[in-house]
């Protein structure tokens, strides 16, 4: 399985510091998690964390603070679940991750068109969670897709990554806007293909009126192709070939 982590790729070594020291607390459910003297955006750096781990279902990062003393400052994280109610969580999504990829194999091309295919049919968008803050704990994270068979983009791209990184295909959590609604962000997937990169977004791909037909108009978007529906708020990797 791949563990490829972009966002602490790009961040400077002070940064990664940070990033190492929340990823670790995180992991063991810390409370408080008191961090190295850097210069570094802090928000920043957990954005960074919590796009490279879907696995962090169970962190609510929208609700964590940080704590600013006269000495160092302090990352206060907010936990949806429980350690006991994660690990059954976990288990239950690695179950889930298992059964769906059992099946897959090819090429990285085909195993990434298997992904986008399975998920575009079975997910549904949730409406309803773009309303309903009680809802986040599974619409913004992979809970959503392997426990509920819906989400918003964010959980999707989230699963997405997770399922390609179990077949050894690099995969970012790509965030930006839909020029239709720049109100709020947009999540889709920046997957590598045999060294080319490509976007793909699932979200825009489901079978939303449930016709069997599975659509392809956003898998495998060059950048040109993209940015006619599309607008990225981060530097990404250049998705300039369109072979796939």
């Amino acid at each position: 399985m791949t563990y490829d982590r972009y966002y602490y790729s790009v961040l400077t070594d002070a940064e990664k510091k940070v990033y190492r020291t929340i990823y670790s607390g995180l992991e063991r459910f810390e409370a408080r998690i008191n961090l190295p003297y850097a210069s570094a955006d802090l928000w920043r750096v957990a954005e960074a964390v919590n796009l490279d781990n879907p696995h962090l279902f169970y962190v609510d990062f929208s609700e964590c603070k940080i704590q600013k003393t006269p000495f160092n400052e302090v990352y206060m994280p907010s936990y949806y679940f429980s350690r006991k109610h994660t690990a059954d969580l976990w288990g239950r999504v690695k179950d889930a991750v298992s059964a769906m990829v059992s099946g897959i194999y090819g090429d990285a091309y085909e195993k990434q068109l298997a992904i986008h295919d399975v998920l575009a049919k079975s997910l549904a968008y949730d409406e309803r969670a773009k309303t309903d803050r009680s809802l986040a704990p599974y619409s913004s994270t992979v809970l959503g897709v392997f426990l509920h068979k819906k989400a918003l983009c964010e959980g999707i791209a989230k699963a997405a990554k997770l399922l390609l990184n179990s077949l050894d295909i690099k995969s970012i959590v790509a965030i930006g806007k839909m020029h239709s609604d720049t109100s709020v962000n947009h999540a889709w997937n920046i997957v590598k293909i045999d060294g080319i990169a490509t976007h793909l977004d699932i979200t825009n791909d489901l079978d939303a009126d449930n016709s069997g037909i599975i659509h392809h108009a956003y898998c495998n978007l060059t950048d040109e192709q993209i940015a006619k529906t599309h607008s990225l708020l981060y530097k990404y990797p250049e998705c300039n070939v369109d072979r796939y």
